[in-house]
């Protein structure tokens, strides 16, 4: 719903904790006439999180390392865990250079010129949203909701924020919260940013959405 400005606040949103919803597909905020889909993430691994955050690496023991095991951790400072993916994705590599699996995206979703990891990808459509230049869609509403060092702004306008940004704005933070740029879900957080780009920008192309 459409709300005063002065009432978002940095507890405001979906709390810090969307990774359930976000693998199986929920609680975007989806917009009226849509369609959403999902990942098979949440029908194939068996015991939910655990499956992939506390997969044992060869030779591991369950405490103490960096990732794998009871760090619930899939990538540590230079590494990921990629035995968490193998059993699926049996030719899963690390993106050199990074901490991005290297699993290159059906489209070029960010439409930047080129098909690049879906994690990068991901990222390009949330600098959309808010970036260090301070040219994103929400560091431009009015009031602007995100200032240009990229911090949600403390205002006390109140000017109320149509509905359609309101949804943007809970995507935009729900999916940064999720914290897996993608991996958890890709059909489904490419579909709500997508949705969410053309509510802020009318003219955005929507063209690559997964159907």
């Amino acid at each position: 719903m459409a709300m005063p400005a002065s009432k978002i606040t940095d507890a405001w949103g979906s709390h810090y904790g969307p990774q359930a919803d976000i693998v199986r597909g929920t609680n975007a905020y989806e917009f009226p006439g849509k369609k959403y889909g999902s990942s098979a993430h949440k029908d194939v691994i068996n015991d939910g999180c655990i499956g992939c955050h506390m997969n044992l690496r060869p030779g591991q023991a369950g405490v103490g390392l960096e990732i794998g095991g009871h760090s619930f951790r899939i990538a540590g400072s230079d590494t990921l865990n990629l035995y968490a993916c193998v059993s699926c994705h049996r030719d899963i590599q690390q993106e050199p250079g990074t901490t991005v699996f290297a699993i290159i995206a059906q489209e070029d979703y960010d439409q930047n010129g080129k098909k690049e990891p879906i994690q990068i990808e991901v990222k390009g459509l949330l600098d959309k949203f808010v970036n260090s230049s301070g040219t994103g869609l929400l560091q431009r509403t009015n009031p602007p909701l995100y200032g240009r060092d990229g911090s949600l702004m403390a205002s006390k306008s109140d000017a109320v924020i149509p509905v359609n940004e309101v949804g943007a704005l809970y995507n935009y933070r729900m999916i940064v919260d999720d914290r897996s740029m993608g991996i958890h879900n890709t059909k489904y957080v490419i579909q709500v940013l997508y949705d969410s780009l053309q509510a802020l920008d009318p003219q955005f192309d929507v063209s690559r959405r997964p159907q």
